[in-house]
């Protein structure tokens, strides 16, 4: 029995364009028995319905980055329907194992991010946290998903970064113009490239003169928050 389109990822040998792996009904075999997202196990990307799209292209991977961290080689994989990020060590072409899988859609109604496409790896000499990051845009529900990479002795986890309960920041995404903290504070908004572009003090920011883009607004304790702003 065929059906239409991949439902995995695939590494070929560049030189002669042979295939070396090929991660066949992975992807399907980990959602579907993990027990919170195997209710939304090849669901749409804008529905919650099990099974959704079990017929044409299952999880549907869609991006892919490559990351070195420790002399370990890893792939981050996109699933465009049923949402998240697959990620595998791949220092071994030949022989990948899969590391860790986090999703950060809603499975019981449509919310969260919704549609992973496109995702970058961002090392800590580029982040202005030197923290190592996995960023992930959701092409349905207009969002940007921020992932910390915790790395440890083996492998790497992948944590969305959650603001504390007791501080937030919001609307995010943002219009650009005004942005609120639920608590005054003293703190720095940080560009991608760790550019300091402006400093404030207090519950609210004007943010009229920032670009589209990701910002972290750094506070005096260390804390980073994040925010996008996209009018």
């Amino acid at each position: 029995i065929y059906t239409v389109g991949t439902r995995s990822f695939s590494i070929f040998n560049a030189d002669n364009r042979t295939l070396v792996y090929d991660s066949k009904d992975d992807f399907e075999q980990i959602t579907s028995k993990d027990t919170t997202w195997s209710k939304v196990f090849n669901a749409d990307n804008e529905g919650n319905g099990a099974k959704g799209r079990s017929r044409a292209k299952g999880p549907e991977p869609e991006g892919v980055c490559l990351a070195s961290i420790n002399g370990r080689l890893y792939s981050f994989v996109t699933l465009e329907r049923t949402g998240g990020v697959m990620a595998y060590n791949i220092t071994d072409p030949s022989a990948p194992s899969f590391v860790d899988y986090n999703n950060t859609r809603n499975q019981y109604k449509y919310d969260g991010d919704n549609g992973p496409e496109g995702i970058i790896y961002i090392h800590a000499k580029q982040s202005p946290d030197n923290q190592r990051y996995i960023l992930v845009a959701n092409e349905l529900s207009g969002t940007i998903t921020v992932y910390q990479l915790k790395v440890n002795t083996t492998n790497v986890d992948l944590t969305e970064t959650n603001v504390e309960d007791k501080l937030s920041v919001y609307p995010n995404p943002n219009n650009g113009n005004v942005l609120n903290l639920t608590e005054a504070v003293k703190a720095e908004i940080i560009d991608i490239s760790g550019k300091v572009v402006l400093t404030f003090e207090g519950t609210q920011a004007d943010i009229t003169s920032l670009e589209n883009g990701l910002y972290f607004i750094r506070l005096e304790n260390g804390q980073t928050l994040s925010v996008v702003v996209l009018r």
